[in-house]
């Protein structure tokens, strides 16, 4: 298979950087505590979780 992934030919530094650049810290850490409540829920409150793309730890913290 000589087929490429799409992914190979992205600068993911760049992407990363720029992705969510226009929207604030504060913003971002309200959403994540509103997604996070739904999810611990759905899960039944777990007391340890696993966040494989912590990035800032905004799941985490939240």
């Amino acid at each position: 298979m000589s087929e490429q992934n799409s992914n190979d030919n992205l600068d993911l530094a760049k992407v990363y950087k720029f992705r969510f650049a226009w929207l604030d810290q504060e913003k971002k850490s309200i959403t994540w505590v509103i997604i996070t409540g739904w999810i611990e829920r759905q899960l039944g409150n777990p007391k340890v979780v696993l966040d494989p793309a912590a990035g800032l730890g905004e799941f985490i913290v939240a």
